[in-house]
């Protein structure tokens, strides 16, 4: 029995420090936050929220430009 836990132990041990470690920095890189992805996102979003209104309004004749898309 004792010729089974020794193995399990000198590699055991090391593994599960190396593990556990990932584990922390993974956790530090999940609730960190980059501010530049942010500005990039929100940049996006505005950009997405006037194509949406240009579409929905249809007064610059884009509207009638996507209808005319959807039938070819």
């Amino acid at each position: 029995m004792e010729s089974i836990l020794i193995p399990i132990m000198i590699f055991g041990i090391p593994l599960l420090a190396i593990w556990t470690s990932h584990q922390r920095k993974m956790k530090v890189l999940e609730t960190q936050t980059n501010p530049r992805l942010e500005q990039e996102i929100a940049a996006l979003r505005e950009r997405v929220e006037v194509l949406e209104r240009i579409v929905i309004e249809g007064n610059s004749g884009l509207a009638g430009k996507f209808k005319e898309l959807e039938n070819a």
